[in-house]
């Protein structure tokens, strides 16, 4: 058995996290049942389930923004992840070549007994299988083993140049969000272009008499109600105005907002607070713990008020 990474003065591989995670998550289901039932999984498939999942996690990466250095990690850990697929492909198939030989050497000796046992006796190739399927079992193992070494090498260099990358990518974020937001904003110069030639055809279809308009030329769709409703799902006269506002704001969400975790990282999340949070109180932001005591005066004034108590008690009354 190999000896604990405290023990061998090293970082715990995947294998032992994920390990160490599933006999804690096996602990706590058998503590929660007390012993009644069985778990779907054992403490070691899990740790395999986990282990691939935490692989997955650390060879994910953008899909539209390439780094030289990150590419460098990315072609290791390309070749290693091929690499991992044939040697998997070939435990496979050494595997079933196990699983297949005592059948096969039956027969074949079944054969030669049948052709009046001339000859040399066939040799039994189990152990000669069994061999093949250890050798490719090994380098599996191999292979995995600088896979997750590779993986670490790759998650080590986010994490030293995160904030640089992040620079990057908010600048690339940014650049598309204020193309996003100039395209909404040319909507409108669009639209009255089209709202102008509309008149005109309008003009032309009615000379000499007056010309005659459709509908409501601010509103979306003219203010007909069906294809409104069919995109959008509101029987309400929407001014394309605000359909274009929407768009900016669209643009502003994509830009600014984040899940808490991002938005730490980005500097955009707001102090934490009990709501979202658990929390020591002495490290309750200040101006926030005088908010919501604002509030809850205002709460109680509102609700303590002459003419509410007065409106309760004829309430009461009745």
């Amino acid at each position: 058995m190999r000896s604990p990474s405290w023990a061998r003065n090293e970082r715990p591989t995947v294998e032992e996290k994920s390990l160490d995670i599933a006999q804690t998550d096996v602990a706590k289901q058998r503590l929660h049942t007390r012993g009644v039932g069985h778990l779907p999984v054992g403490p070691e498939e899990a740790a395999r389930e986990l282990a691939e999942g935490e692989r997955a996690l650390r060879a994910s990466g953008p899909r539209n923004r390439r780094w030289k250095a990150l590419d460098k990690h990315d072609d290791v850990v390309d070749r290693l992840t091929q690499k991992r697929t044939d040697a998997g492909a070939r435990l496979q198939s050494a595997e079933e070549a196990v699983r297949q030989a005592p059948e096969r050497d039956a027969r074949t000796l079944a054969a030669w007994i049948a052709a009046g046992e001339k000859g040399a006796r066939p040799p039994a190739t189990v152990y000669e299988r069994t061999v093949e399927r250890d050798a490719a079992a090994l380098l599996v193992s191999a292979v995995v083993m600088e896979l997750d070494a590779a993986l670490e090498r790759r998650q080590e260099h986010v994490e030293k140049h995160r904030q640089a990358m992040l620079e990057d990518a908010t600048g690339d974020l940014e650049a598309a969000t204020n193309k996003l937001r100039a395209a909404s904003q040319a909507l409108v110069d669009l639209r009255q272009q089209a709202l102008d030639v509309r008149a005109l055809v309008e003009w032309v279809a009615s000379y000499p008499d007056y010309s005659q308009s459709y509908g409501f030329p601010g509103a979306l769709c003219v203010g007909l109600q069906a294809p409104v409703e069919r995109t959008l799902g509101t029987k309400a006269r929407i001014d394309f105005g605000a359909v274009v506002e929407a768009l900016g704001e669209d643009a502003s969400c994509l830009r600014n907002r984040f899940g808490r975790e991002v938005a730490h990282a980005l500097g955009l999340a707001k102090p934490d607070n009990p709501t979202v949070t658990a929390m020591w109180d002495a490290d309750v932001d200040p101006a926030w713990k005088r908010e919501q005591l604002e509030r809850a005066r205002e709460i109680a004034g509102w609700s303590a008020s002459p003419d509410r108590v007065a409106a309760e008690a004829s309430d009461f009354r009745q």
